[in-house]
């Protein structure tokens, strides 16, 4: 541990594990050396993380009946509107990234910054990837579950990204986003606009009280303890 912080390589990305107590309770026993929590921590968020594989197979849209829209406007350059006003809904004060810069500097520096952050935005957006390695990287930072937090799986991983990729997510989204409640089934209630994930479970509710009584139907709760 150094400094509260203790940090380390792990495929090509900095990673940055804060809060990690001085020990880790593991099948056996307990770690205590800066090494032997660095492979803790390594080999267990490997494995839950997993790694990308290529993909041998595809959807066949014409036989799900996926009717085709016209999105070409999703494909036009970014404007300085566009850029600002995503710029505006950016905020102000969250953890930074290993940029270390926040949406206060995209903020105050504007009308110093504009022209090249937008150059750099479209320049992106047209698969220009020169030194994109530099910026696909992240701090990855552990938050206790519970103040007592002794294994590994008490303690939940985020990223903290680099502002301009974070800024590009954004762009992209708020572009998506008009068209999704067409693109969207229905049966997706979460995380679009005009939609609540509350209806699921309301319809849970009404479908389990036209079964109370039949015996042939048993409802289970699933729990995810070490979900992340």
């Amino acid at each position: 541990m150094r400094d509260g912080r203790e940090w380390r390589k792990h495929d090509g990305k900095s990673s940055s594990q804060s809060g990690v107590q001085r020990s880790l309770s593991i099948l056996g026993g307990l770690v205590f050396s800066q090494d032997e929590k660095e492979k803790v921590v390594g080999d267990y968020f490997s494995e839950h993380l997993g790694t990308s594989t290529a993909r041998t197979l595809s959807l066949n849209w014409q036989a799900l009946g996926y009717t085709p829209r016209n999105l070409q406007q999703l494909e036009l350059p970014f404007t300085q509107d566009e850029v600002r006003r995503t710029v505006l809904e950016m905020p102000s004060e969250k953890a930074p990234g290993p940029d270390g810069f926040t949406g206060a500097f995209f903020k105050a520096c504007w009308q110093i910054i504009k022209d090249d952050l937008l150059a750099a935005i479209n320049n992106l957006f047209q698969l220009h990837s020169q030194g994109f390695e530099l910026m696909n990287s992240a701090n990855i930072v552990l938050l206790p579950k519970k103040t007592d937090a002794l294994r590994i799986t008490d303690y939940r991983p985020i990223s903290l990204m680099h502002s301009f990729a974070k800024f590009f997510a954004k762009l992209l989204a708020n572009r998506l986003a008009p068209h999704l409640n067409s693109l969207v089934s229905n049966c997706q209630s979460a995380f679009i606009k005009k939609r609540s994930i509350h209806d699921n479970f309301l319809y849970v509710q009404s479908m389990v009280r036209k079964m109370q009584g039949k015996d042939a139907h048993t409802f289970h709760e699933a729990r995810y303890p070490q979900g992340f």
